[in-house]
Formats: C-alpha cells, structure tokens, sequence
C-alpha cells in the first residue's frame, strides 16, 4: 500500500492499483476536450492565415497579406483617393495594359488634341478651258529671232490659211513681196483663252493625337492606416473626376483626357481665280499648193529656206494649265473637343 501511495502522488490523477497491473496511466484517445488529439491538425496561430486551393486542401502561411486589416500592406501605400475622385487605376496606352491586379478596363479617352488648320484648301480644276483660236507668226529677215519682229501675222487653224504681203523690204530678199523665203520664223506663245476654274474645299480636320486606358484593379484593395489604398507600388497609379480639375494632394500628374469632339466647320466658296497656261501649239509653214516646208512652235526659230513659203496650218495643241487666284476658302466654325476628364497620376 505505501507504493500505490507514492504512486497516486507522483501522478495526481490516475485510477487506483489493482492486482491485475492494468491500472497505468493511460488515457481513452476518443474522448473530447483537446482540439489537437482529435483532429490531428495544428491550430492556427495569431498572424497565421489559411488559404485553400482548388481542389479544397489547405495550407498555412506565416505571411500577413495586403487584405489582412488597416496597416498591414504587403506593397506600397498610395496617397489618399479624395472624395469624388475615382481611384485607384492604373493608366496605358491600351487595353492591353490591363493586366495584373490592374486587369479591368476602367474607360478610354483621348488626348492631346488638334484642331487642325484655320482656312480651307481648294482643290482648284480648270473647266473648258481652251487655246486661242489663232497664232500670231513672227518673221525676221535677217539675225535670227532677236529684237522686234519685221513681220506678223495671225493664222488660223484653218488648214493651208494664205500668209499674204505685201511684206516689209527687210524680207524681199529675192524682190518678191507676195511671198516669204530666206528668212527666221516662230511663233508668239499661245495662251489659254477662255473657261473657268472651281475647287472642291477641304480643311486639315486635326484630331486627337493619342488616347488614354484606364485600368481599375480586380479586387478591392485594403486600406493602409492613413487611409491610403495598399497596392502592388505605386508606379503610375492614378485617380480620375469628370471635368477639368486641379489634381489633388499625391496625384500631381495631370492629364486631360476627352470623350470625343463637337465639329461644327464648315468651308465657304473657293478663290481659284481663272485659268492660266501655255499651249503646246504649232504652226506648219506651207507652199502655195499646201506643201509641208517646216513646222515652228514658240520654243523654235526656225529658216525657211529658199522655198517660198505662201500658207501656214495652226496647231493649238494641248494646253498645261493652272488656275490663279490664292486657292483657299474661308473657315467658318468651331470645333471642341467634349466630355473632358481629369486623370491624376502619382508618376
């Protein structure tokens, strides 16, 4: 009796001794009261934090994340959204920047615009525009084609058309004075005569030179302990507002973003003037009997010869035209760029 005595001591809880020896200090592992001997699972621990996956096992990280409460941010605090703000998102140039924990496409808009120029351009074009109706020959005796001529006459495009005298003495080289030999040829530049010019007005429409992407976050971000959202960093973080706006504390970097634009211009009448240009024109110097001697334009000067030349044939040819006048139309109009916002980054 005195062993079970010290025994009962040493263990304070126990069953008493038997004769049998199956007394010891064992204990029933299914009964309740310890969470551990039960389950078999290691209780979780203060700063502990559980996650599942997608088959349902769990596991346990020591790692407090930007979701576990007020101040314990995992990445980087950003400056406080102010109310009536919208924020935070993350600005691209496309959707394609949408990605990451900034994967949702929040609104574009478009920037920097132009309004393009301030008048109008004409697209002038000549209509039945034409080459006068005769050539005026010139005729030198002697020296080539310098100074003024000693003879002129105007014909027409009337085939073989009489080139009659009497003719000044400088051509009367072989004392005739009813027909032309021996002596310098051309012809006066042959203009166009008649016809209009209209023109098709067209402005410079500008437009917006790039635009913007806006890219809100997937899920929503906790909040550090000024209030702040907790991010992944603050690179290019941005809040936005309808309007035009001055950024606010945090977010200095503006840019102003539009809907799109109001186009109210319109193109008045165009100033193209008349039209103007040079014939290709030529004449073809001929016998009594209509026989070709030589052809002159106004870029030749050309020796008859000693054939006496009694007829010419006029070639007015194809005009190179233009159209005078200062080939612009007024710009009457506005337009304004509509539905600005403000973007504010933190870049």
């Amino acid at each position: 009796m005195k062993r079970c005595g010290a025994i009962l001591a040493i263990l304070v809880l126990g069953t008493a001794c038997g004769d049998d020896g199956s007394g010891g200090g064992a204990t029933d592992s299914s009964s309740s009261g310890d969470p551990a001997s039960s389950s078999g699972v290691t209780p979780m621990t203060s700063g502990s934090s559980s996650t599942t996956d997608e088959v349902g096992s769990s596991e346990t990280t020591d790692t407090p994340t930007a979701t576990d409460g007020p101040g314990l941010c995992s990445g980087t605090c950003a400056a406080v959204v102010p109310d009536d703000w919208t924020g935070p998102v993350k600005a691209g140039g496309n959707v394609v920047d949408c990605n990451g924990g900034f994967a949702d496409p929040a609104g574009a808009f478009f920037t920097d615009f132009d309004p393009g120029e301030k008048s109008c351009t004409c697209d002038c074009q000549p209509v039945d525009a034409a080459c006068a109706d005769t050539v005026e020959v010139q005729v030198w005796g002697e020296g080539g084609c310098v100074g003024d001529p000693d003879f002129t006459v105007d014909v027409g495009a009337m085939a073989c058309t009489p080139i009659e005298g009497p003719f000044p003495i400088e051509l009367n080289d072989d004392g005739a004075t009813s027909e032309l030999s021996m002596d310098f040829v051309t012809i006066g530049p042959v203009l166009v005569s008649s016809g209009t010019c209209d023109g098709i007005a067209s402005f410079n429409e500008g437009g917006f030179a790039d635009s913007v992407q806006l890219c809100a976050p997937t899920a929503e971000p906790s909040m550090c302990e000024d209030g702040g959202p907790c991010i992944a960093d603050n690179t290019d973080v941005c809040v936005w507002r309808d309007g035009e706006h001055d950024c606010p504390d945090g977010y200095p970097e503006a840019v102003l973003g539009f809907s799109g634009s109001d186009d109210q211009r319109e193109c008045g009448a165009c100033d193209c003037g008349t039209p103007e240009g040079i014939c290709e024109s030529s004449i073809t110097l001929q016998t009594e009997a209509c026989g070709d001697i030589l052809s002159a334009t106004n870029a030749d000067c050309e020796m008859t010869g000693n054939a006496d030349i009694a007829a010419g044939t006029y070639d007015p040819g194809a005009p190179t035209i233009t159209c005078g006048g200062t080939g612009t139309a007024p710009l009457t109009g506005d337009v304004e760029p509509t539905g600005p916002v403000t973007i504010c980054c933190a870049r």
